[in-house]
């Protein structure tokens, strides 16, 4: 389990988010999901970044990437991106999707790494109100 509290911990942190007992409490199963691949990346031997990637019936959906920040430009997100997609080739995945800001260094790595915009989904909210998610 010492790699999952690793996967974990670059994940939350690659995102900014602090330690939280309950999210990771939360996001262990995907350790023991079938189809599910997590991923850990480093620069000169040191912990940079985590991704997953979920592969079922032919459709892979790279569903997260993280970075630490002091590891950011250093090739952490494309690497991670060429190995899930080498993944899911090697899984037999005729689809493969990921999702990110739009205009943002990560759709710009997605993009080199040979992936297109489908479509862009717009989030609209009251400047000063309560912000909606889906």
């Amino acid at each position: 389990r010492h790699e999952m509290d690793l996967f974990l911990d670059l994940y939350m942190r690659g995102f900014g988010y602090a330690y939280n007992p309950e999210s990771n409490a939360l996001l262990r199963p995907w350790y023991d999901l079938p189809d599910w691949h997590l991923y850990l990346a480093t620069v000169d031997g040191r912990p940079a970044g985590a991704a997953q990637l979920t592969t079922t019936d032919g459709i892979g959906y790279m569903a997260a990437g993280a970075t630490l920040e002091e590891a950011r430009g250093r090739g952490v997100q494309k690497a991670l991106l060429y190995h899930r997609i080498a993944d899911a080739a090697r899984a037999g995945c005729e689809l493969l999707m990921g999702q990110c800001d739009f205009g943002t260094i990560s759709h710009r790595n997605q993009e080199t790494c040979g992936l297109r915009t489908a479509y862009v989904k717009s989030v609209w909210a009251i400047p000063g109100g309560p912000q909606a998610h889906d």
